[in-house]
């Protein structure tokens, strides 16, 4: 996790941003990026993931959300309704994604080598830029 923070500050300030690891910190404007990994279970919902867990699956699913620092209080995801136990406890909660920020997904194997991490921090900040570029005054408040 602080690899793949860490790769992504390194790859928007490469990018041209101005950019830090916000911690809890009062916030300046501009633009907040938020993510949460996940998984299907064996029903196909999405559950947060437990790193470190003894999940079947191969592959883990990466949601990032942009959010305009404006109005932060929006959330990424928030809990189902109904938690229904997994057949096994290696899952998560079930979690339900915000359908009104920009998000996107990305599929990382278990264990992603650091060139894995390397090339899907560049596809959010080219994720970034397009955004920016497609839509300058939904940042500019």
């Amino acid at each position: 996790m602080d690899f793949f923070a860490t790769t992504m500050v390194d790859t928007l300030h490469k990018s041209g941003y101005t950019v830090r690891r916000a911690r809890g910190a009062t916030l300046p404007k501009g633009a907040l990026l938020r993510g949460v990994f996940a998984e299907p279970d064996e029903k196909n919902r999405i559950r947060r993931t437990l790193l470190g867990g003894t999940s079947a699956n191969f592959k883990f699913f990466l949601y990032v959300g942009i959010f305009n620092l404006a109005r932060p209080d929006q959330p990424l995801y928030q809990l189902a309704p109904e938690q229904e136990q997994s057949a096994s406890s290696q899952f998560g909660p079930v979690i339900t994604l915000n359908n009104y920020i920009p998000l996107a997904k990305y599929e990382l194997d278990k264990n992603p080598t650091e060139e894995d991490i390397r090339k899907i921090c560049g596809q959010i900040a080219a994720s970034l830029t397009a955004l920016l570029a497609a839509n300058p005054a939904a940042f500019s408040e």
